[in-house]
């Protein structure tokens, strides 16, 4: 069970703008559900504040992850082809009757969970100034570099 202090770390990161968290859930065999809060982004300008890595290496990093990704991605998709036929379907479906004239919409994918808001509304405007502010100085620290 996480401390009072592992809590207050999270609050801080998040009114720092340093983390965003999602909602996150395991529903357990009787079938009551166990929700807890789960990183979904780590701020890229806060860790080069941090002063530790540059912008090239947390990009060559975030190059190095999405070709990890996508190659493990391929490899299910050739391995289980069946389960990707109707998102195949859906889309060449789409596009047949965008090429008609109609107006479709995309299906919306399961990851894209919002950002959980801080409960305390005052707080939650400060995470989203020292969010900005954080990027604002970076884009500074980018343009004037040495200073």
């Amino acid at each position: 069970r996480p401390s009072n202090r592992f809590w207050r770390a999270i609050r801080r990161l998040k009114l720092g703008g340093a983390i965003d968290v999602h909602k996150q859930f395991v529903t357990l065999d009787d079938g009551a559900i166990r929700a807890r809060p789960g990183i979904k982004t780590i701020n890229m300008h806060f860790i080069v504040a941090l002063g530790r890595v540059s912008y090239d290496e947390t990009k060559k990093f975030r190059t190095w992850c999405s070709k990890r990704l996508s190659g493990a991605a391929a490899a299910h998709r050739a391995q289980h082809p069946g389960e990707h036929d109707p998102d195949i379907a859906n889309r060449k479906l789409r596009e047949q009757q965008r090429a008609r004239g109609a107006t479709t919409n995309a299906p919306q994918s399961g990851q894209n969970s919002p950002a959980l808001p801080d409960r305390d509304v005052r707080k939650e405007l400060q995470r989203q100034h020292s969010r900005a502010q954080l990027e604002f100085v970076m884009n500074l620290r980018g343009q004037y570099p040495g200073r």
